[in-house]
């Protein structure tokens, strides 16, 4: 609960990076759960295996959380490799943190994930095309580009007034997750699929095995998307 009363605190206002008011340090899950249901913009709480918070002035200024992923993921540099993977599957972090605080805040989170989490070093992550994003952040920091594919659990059920389900809640929320059901139980829904995302992958650990494990990866490595202008 101490972590949690960061979130009580007076705002404070840093419009450009400066790290000598900055840190990076593990949060509980209950910490990155509450500030990603809150305040990102999918306002849903994924899975989490590590999560990481940075702070301004000794305040919460942003997390980064990291999830599991399906075996078709996992299994991105072979098989040998699956238990390796996550997902980096949520980032935020408040306006108020000035720019260049992501590529700052992940940076320190590449170093935390060595010594915290060290047998998970193959990062994958998406930037969502239907908001917009193209993954600046990961091209700052140097992530491989591997085209857009459509992430797992991708499907919405829309409902008439226009509220959305996703699918990862519908066997919890809705009882069920086969899609004749829930339109036979909601009339005037339809099951609509998100947009497709820009895919990530980014290797930890030395020279040596990046080298190793580019090598394996099943994903062609392609140029950075750009924005539309």
């Amino acid at each position: 609960m101490q972590q949690l009363a960061m979130f009580d605190f007076e705002t404070p206002v840093m419009k450009t990076l400066d790290t000598s008011r900055c840190y990076a340090r593990p949060v509980n899950h209950l910490t990155a759960a509450t500030m990603v249901k809150e305040y990102h913009y999918a306002h849903r709480v994924p899975s989490i295996v590590a999560s990481f918070g940075m702070y301004v002035d000794h305040v919460l200024a942003g997390v980064i959380t990291f999830g599991t992923v399906t075996t078709q993921i996992g299994e991105c540099c072979g098989p040998d490799y699956r238990y390796n993977v996550v997902e980096l599957n949520r980032l935020f972090i408040h306006d108020w943190a000035g720019r260049n605080s992501e590529s700052w805040f992940l940076g320190q989170v590449f170093k935390l994930m060595q010594e915290q989490a060290p047998n998970r070093f193959i990062l994958v992550s998406y930037a969502d095309t239907g908001e917009g994003h193209i993954g600046l952040v990961y091209q700052a920091t140097n992530w491989l580009y591997t085209g857009e594919s459509r992430a797992y659990n991708n499907a919405f059920l829309l409902f008439p007034d226009g509220r959305t389900s996703h699918s990862a809640d519908w066997s919890q929320r809705l009882g069920t997750a086969k899609s004749a059901e829930l339109l036979e139980m909601f009339p005037g829904s339809k099951i609509v699929g998100s947009a497709r995302k820009h895919r990530y992958v980014y290797f930890l650990g030395d020279k040596r095995q990046r080298r190793k494990l580019r090598k394996l990866l099943k994903w062609d490595v392609l140029p950075y998307p750009k924005a539309n202008n």
